[in-house]
């Protein structure tokens, strides 16, 4: 089951009947996954980088296009 709690929702892809949403949910960087509405599942990652987080995802007419990332910063103590 899926926790709403842990996405973001960036964009809806009505032709998949599904969302592209950013995630802490596989990783401990932000992601870019496609989650099915029909299965309610996570079924195809779109950006994933164990260095990096996604800050924006780019669209064009409801297409995504892109991402601005940014380098994942250490912790400091």
């Amino acid at each position: 089951m899926l926790n709403e709690d842990s996405f973001t929702l960036v964009l809806y892809e009505p032709k998949k009947n599904a969302l592209i949403v950013k995630t802490y949910e596989q990783c401990d960087t932000e992601q870019v996954w496609r989650l099915s509405l029909n299965i309610h599942e996570w079924v195809e990652p779109l950006f994933v980088n164990d260095e990096y987080d996604v800050i924006r995802v780019l669209e064009n007419k409801g297409e995504v296009t892109g991402f601005s990332f940014i380098a994942d910063l250490p912790d400091v103590k």
